[in-house]
């Protein structure tokens, strides 16, 4: 959104966005109560706002991104007195959890698509709300979406666009492009180390952070670093971390980009059908060995970038001897 705002700051086009909320969870642990009464307020203030910014727009061509966020209902007005064009950003199209990852299986999930038919454990995610009520907007979606032109950042998420609203949808491949990957444009950090295999990607476990713990379990002669804090990811993976993982809460700018340049094996492990990732583009921009985990609609099986790819096995213990082989490989030459 950044990079877009950017480029059509001169151009005749209205911004129109919530604003980025704090944490409540941290202000109430913080004990910082008068700060935690303010956040709220300021909320109900800021949804009053963007309601009465959205609802007047009429006649108007919109781009359109994140429907949950906007609110289902407050979408179908606008899609009544406007031409929508829907920029995919996840699969909330179909699922109800936005990533398409089985609830207890965690890998790709293509369940709901074209059925819409949840596991009794999907919540709804980013914005909580009831299953039913998140089911009952997808067939309202499904039933309108004639009126809407359907914009997707590649060709696998173009397949389930059209699998799940048929052939007859109105849909444009259309890419994206953070403005991320110049190499001129980040400082270099002298101070850092160096690992085997790195894990590129927020700590979800539709990411596959979970993914690439339990790999690392199954390696203990390798190091494997996360660029997240210990605390945060023990919140995610239920046991005790393998003694061979690294963790250091840093960003790409702040030494992360000198850690991928350098690791022997990168690693990209979204398990959901992701469209494109800019952790996936970066890596193979200053990294020739990525691996990635396979799925059927994920933008990593249409890649052709990636000098050394690895298409891992959703399988840990097969994944496990997948990568010793590649580890191996690199030693031996």
């Amino acid at each position: 959104m950044i990079s877009l705002m950017n480029r059509l700051k001169n151009d005749e086009y209205t911004f129109v966005f919530r604003r980025n909320a704090i944490s409540i969870r941290d202000l109430k642990s913080e004990k910082k109560y008068f700060n935690f009464l303010l956040e709220i307020l300021k909320r109900k203030l800021n949804n009053f706002i963007f309601y009465l910014k959205v609802i007047v727009i009429k006649d108007s061509k919109i781009l359109l991104l994140h429907p949950q966020t906007i609110g289902f209902k407050l979408f179908f007005k606008i899609n009544k007195r406007n031409k929508i064009y829907y920029y995919v950003m996840d699969n909330s199209f179909f699922c109800v959890r936005s990533y398409n990852v089985h609830p207890v299986l965690n890998n790709e999930c293509l369940q709901c698509l074209d059925v819409l038919k949840p596991h009794p454990e999907c919540q709804p995610s980013p914005v909580p709300m009831s299953q039913l009520e998140n089911v009952e907007f997808l067939r309202n979606l499904k039933n309108s979406f004639s009126d809407i032109i359907f914009l997707s950042q590649n060709k696998n998420q173009l397949k389930l666009i059209k699998h799940h609203f048929g052939v007859s949808v109105k849909v444009r491949v259309i890419g994206m492009d953070t403005n991320e990957i110049s190499k001129e444009s980040y400082s270099h950090v002298d101070n850092f180390a160096k690992y085997d295999v790195v894990f590129h990607g927020k700590s979800l476990i539709a990411k596959g952070v979970v993914y690439f713990i339990k790999l690392a379990s199954h390696l203990p002669n390798y190091t494997f670093f996360v660029p997240d804090s210990v605390e945060n990811i023990k919140k995610i993976f239920s046991s005790d971390l393998p003694c061979n993982i690294v963790c250091e809460n840093i960003t790409w700018e702040s030494g992360l980009l000198e850690i991928v340049k350098n690791a022997k094996l990168v690693i990209n492990p979204s398990l959901w059908s992701a469209p494109i990732e800019g952790a996936l583009v970066k890596s193979a921009a200053f990294n020739d060995n990525v691996a990635t985990v396979k799925t059927r609609f994920g933008y990593e099986n249409e890649v052709s970038f990636v000098k050394n790819h690895i298409r891992l096995s959703p399988n840990i213990n097969v994944a496990s001897d997948q990568i010793l082989d590649f580890l191996k490989s690199r030693i031996s030459r």
